[in-house]
């Protein structure tokens, strides 16, 4: 069993790391909000910093962009599979309120997903730039 110290605590003695957790947590509750803040800033702002729409995968890019300026849910349809039953290609069209914004072909539906949602979102993001600029 591991046992932590730190040089916060005032303790003078090793640990269990559920112990520092707690003794941790009833220190910030004495310091106040801005002490708390400050230590959830500096855990867990590099953690939020990746979430960034470039790290996600394109669907849950999708879903974050269309979430972020209340619109529907995207959702996936099979179109079809082309190809013999060793090499299949999964054509997939992805919808946002009904309209289709992309399409996809790959070798597994997911793949094919993928693609059709990196194109919805290329297609949302192109709208929005346009008619900002306009």
């Amino acid at each position: 069993m591991r046992y932590y110290t730190n040089p916060d605590f005032k303790l003078g003695a090793f640990t269990h790391p559920s112990e520092a957790v707690r003794r941790e947590a009833i220190d910030l509750t004495k310091k106040g909000i801005d002490a708390a803040r400050a230590v959830v800033s500096r855990l867990f702002e590099p953690r939020l910093a990746e979430g960034s729409l470039a790290t996600k995968d394109a669907k849950g890019a999708l879903q974050e962009f269309l979430q972020a300026r209340g619109l529907a849910l995207p959702a996936y349809e099979i179109e079809g599979l082309e190809g013999p039953a060793h090499r299949q290609r999964h054509l997939v069209r992805c919808l946002v309120g009904g309209e289709v914004l992309g399409r996809g072909v790959g070798p597994t539906r997911k793949k094919a997903e993928l693609l059709a949602a990196q194109e919805a979102l290329e297609a949302l993001v192109q709208r929005e730039s346009g008619a900002v600029s306009q």
